[in-house]
C-alpha cells in the first residue's frame, strides 16, 4: 500500500498521476490519500480519484 499525503504531490500531471496509480494496481499495490480521504481498494475510492485528479488539474491550469 501507498500512501499519498495529497493527490498533486506524487504526479507531474494528470496522465502521469493516472499512469503511477495504474502501473501500482498492475502489482497489486492499492493508493490511499490523507487529504484527499481516497482509498483506492474500494470503487468508490476509484471514482474520487477521478474526480479529485480532474478537479485539481483544472485548479493547476487556472491558477
Amino acid at each position: 500500500m501507498v500512501v499519498i499525503w495529497k493527490l498533486d504531490r506524487p504526479g507531474r500531471s494528470l496522465k502521469h498521476l493516472f499512469d503511477m496509480v495504474s502501473g501500482f494496481r498492475d502489482k497489486g499495490v492499492e493508493c490511499i490519500t490523507l487529504n484527499n480521504c481516497i482509498d483506492t481498494t474500494t470503487v468508490q475510492g476509484h471514482l474520487n480519484l477521478n474526480i479529485f485528479a480532474y478537479i485539481e488539474e483544472f485548479e493547476r491550469a487556472n491558477s
